[in-house]
C-alpha cells in the first residue's frame, strides 16, 4: 500500500508539472507573438522596404521556427497528456487495487480479533484444565498418601496381630498342665520329686552349696508383722517378640527372720513412644529399715511410670541411633524434672500418711527409695540401645560372651554412694548397647553383689544364659539360698533376641529339676 500511495503521489506531481509547463509555454509564446508584431511594425516604420522585406523574412523565419517550437510543444504536451490520462488510469486502477487491499486488510484484521478471541478462550480454558490437574494431581497425592497410610496402618496391624497370636501360642505351649494327664508328664513329675527331696520342712537346704544345681529355692517360716507388709516375692514377666523379660522381687533372710516385710519392689509396664512399643523396667530399692519403704518404693515405681507415659516420645529420642551417642539433652531435661517430681510425689505421700521410721527419724528416713528404670525398645533389630537411668545404688549389668559387666552404677560410678529420694533428685542416665543373645539386668545392689561375685555369678550366668525360663522356674532360681545373701533380691532381666522369630526357635521349659538349665523344645 505504500508503493501504490508513493507511485500516485509522483503521477500526480508529473501531472501538475505538465500543467504547468503547457500554461507557461502558452503564456510565452503569446508574449513573444505580441513582441513580434511590434517589432514588425517598428521596424516597418524605421526600416526602407527592403530592409523591412529581409527583416519580415527573418522574422517570418523565426515565427516559422516559433511555430514549429509551438508544434513541438503541443506535442510534447499531448503525449504529456496521454501519459497523464495513462497515469490517472493506472492511479484509478492502482486505487481500486489499494481499497481492495484495505478490505482485505479489513478482513484480516477481523480474522486476526477472532483468532486472538479463540486464543483468549483457549488460553482461559487451558488454565481452567491446568487448575483441574493440579487439584486431580493434589487429590491424587493425598489419596497415594493415604492409602500408604493405610496399608502401612494394615501392615502394622496384621504384625500386631501375627505378634499377638505368636504370644498367646507361646503363652498356651508354656502354659503349666492344669489336667491330670498333664500332671503326669515325666519332666514335671521329676521336678516335683526334685523340690521335695531337696526342700526339708524347715525351709532349709539338705545339701551344701556345692554347684549350680544345689542353688534351692527358700521358703518362709513365718508372715511378716510389719504394718506395710506385703507378698513375701513376687514374680512377673512376658515374652515380647525379640525381648523376653522376666521380674522378681524377694525377701531377703533377714528380714524372713525377724518377721519383717520386703522393701523393693518392681514394675513392668509398656508405654507407646513414637508410634512403637516400648519396655520401661522398673526396680526401687527400699532403705532396709524404712517402716514405711515398702510402700514407698511401689510409689515410686507407679510415679515414674506416669511420668516416663507422659514424656515417652522425648525419652526415647535417642533410641534409634548407636549407643556411643550422648543422652540428648531433651530426654536429659526431661528426666531430671521426672525424678524431682517423683520425689516430690514420695515426699507428700510420706507426709499425708505420716510415714515414719522405728527410731522416731523424719518422714525421709522411712520412705528412703532408690530407683533404677530401662526403657527398651521392642522392635526388632540387630543393636538395640537402651535408655538407663537411677537415684540411689541399684547398677544395670550385663551377660556378654559368659561374662558379668556392670554397664551401669544409678550412683555414677561402680562403688560409689547416692542418697535415695526423696531427698537426693539427682539422677544419672546412659545409653546401653545389647546384642542378639545378650541379657540385660537391672537390679539393686545386693543382686549386683551377688552377680559380680566370681562363683554364683558364673553360676548365674550358666543358668540363664541357657533359654528362656519360666516364671516359677525363674523364681525359683533367683531366690536360692546363697552363703552370706541376707538382703532382699530384686531385679527384672532382659533377654535380647534381636528378632521376634530367633526368639521363638529359643523356647524354653523346665522339664528339669529346679536348678538345672531344663530343655529346649521348638
Amino acid at each position: 500500500m505504500t508503493v501504490v500511495n508513493a507511485l500516485l503521489a509522483a503521477l500526480g506531481a508529473l501531472l501538475v508539472g505538465a500543467l504547468a509547463l503547457l500554461w507557461r509555454l502558452r503564456h510565452l509564446f503569446g508574449r513573444e507573438r505580441l513582441r513580434l508584431r511590434d517589432e514588425i511594425a517598428r521596424l516597418e516604420a524605421a526600416l526602407p522596404p527592403a530592409d523591412i522585406a529581409q527583416e519580415l523574412w527573418r522574422s517570418r523565419a523565426e515565427a516559422e521556427d516559433a511555430v514549429r517550437e509551438r508544434d513541438t510543444a503541443r506535442t510534447r504536451a499531448a503525449l504529456l497528456e496521454n501519459s497523464l490520462t495513462e497515469a490517472l488510469t493506472d492511479r484509478d486502477e492502482l486505487g481500486r487495487g489499494r481499497d481492495g487491499l484495505l478490505a482485505e486488510r479489513d478482513r484480516l484484521a477481523e480474522e486476526r480479533d477472532r483468532l486472538t478471541a479463540a486464543r483468549d478462550e483457549l488460553a482461559e480454558r487451558h488454565g481452567k484444565l491446568t487448575a483441574k490437574h493440579e487439584r486431580l494431581r493434589k487429590d491424587h497425592k493425598r489419596l497415594s498418601e493415604q492409602l500408604a497410610e493405610t496399608r502401612s496402618q494394615r501392615d502394622e496391624a496384621q504384625r500386631v496381630a501375627d505378634e499377638e497370636a505368636s504370644r498367646r501360642k507361646l503363652a498356651e505351649e508354656r502354659a503349666l498342665p492344669r489336667d491330670s494327664a498333664q500332671m503326669s508328664h515325666p519332666g514335671m513329675r521329676a521336678q516335683l520329686d526334685r523340690i521335695r527331696s531337696l526342700i526339708d520342712p524347715g525351709g532349709t537346704s539338705a545339701q551344701p552349696l556345692s554347684n549350680i544345681r544345689d542353688l534351692l529355692p527358700v521358703m518362709p517360716q513365718h508372715p511378716s508383722l510389719s504394718a506395710d507388709a506385703v507378698a513375701d516375692s513376687v514374680v512377673d514377666g512376658a515374652d515380647l517378640g525379640a525381648v523376653v523379660v522376666r521380674a522378681v522381687s524377694t525377701c531377703g533372710d533377714r528380714h524372713r527372720r525377724e518377721r519383717q516385710h520386703r522393701r523393693d519392689a518392681v514394675l513392668l509396664r509398656m508405654p507407646t513412644a513414637r508410634g512403637r512399643r516400648h519396655l520401661l523396667s522398673t526396680v526401687a530399692a527400699g532403705a532396709p529399715d524404712g517402716a514405711w519403704s515398702q510402700s514407698a518404693a511401689a510409689h515410686v515405681c507407679r510415679a515414674l511410670e506416669m511420668q516416663v507415659v507422659r514424656s515417652a516420645d522425648a525419652l526415647a529420642e535417642g533410641l534409634d541411633g548407636p549407643a556411643t551417642d550422648p543422652v540428648p539433652s531433651g530426654a536429659q531435661a526431661t528426666l531430671r524434672l521426672a525424678l524431682r517430681d517423683v520425689g516430690r510425689a514420695v515426699e507428700v505421700e510420706g507426709r499425708q500418711r505420716g510415714w515414719i521410721a522405728l527410731d522416731g527419724s523424719p518422714a525421709e528416713r522411712a520412705t528412703a527409695t532408690g530407683v533404677t528404670a530401662v526403657l527398651t525398645p521392642l522392635d526388632d533389630r540387630q543393636s538395640r540401645t537402651h535408655l538407663v537411668f537411677g537415684v540411689g545404688d541399684g547398677s544395670v549389668l550385663r551377660l556378654r560372651k559368659g561374662r558379668w559387666e556392670q554397664v551401669f552404677a544409678a550412683a555414677g560410678a561402680p562403688g560409689a554412694t547416692a542418697g535415695p529420694l526423696p531427698d537426693n533428685t539427682a539422677v544419672n542416665w546412659a545409653l546401653v548397647e545389647t546384642l542378639p543373645r545378650e541379657l540385660l539386668v537391672v537390679c539393686t545392689r545386693p543382686v549386683t553383689d551377688l552377680l559380680l561375685r566370681e562363683d554364683t555369678g558364673r553360676q548365674f550366668a550358666d543358668l540363664w544364659s541357657a533359654g528362656q525360663p519360666t516364671l516359677p522356674w525363674f523364681l525359683s532360681s533367683v531366690v536360692a539360698k546363697v552363703e552370706a545373701a541376707v538382703e532382699d533380691r530384686s531385679l527384672v532381666c532382659l533377654w535380647d533376641f534381636g528378632y521376634a522369630a530367633d526368639a521363638e526357635e529359643d523356647l524354653f521349659w523346665d522339664a528339669g529339676p529346679v536348678g538345672s538349665p531344663g530343655s529346649r523344645v521348638g
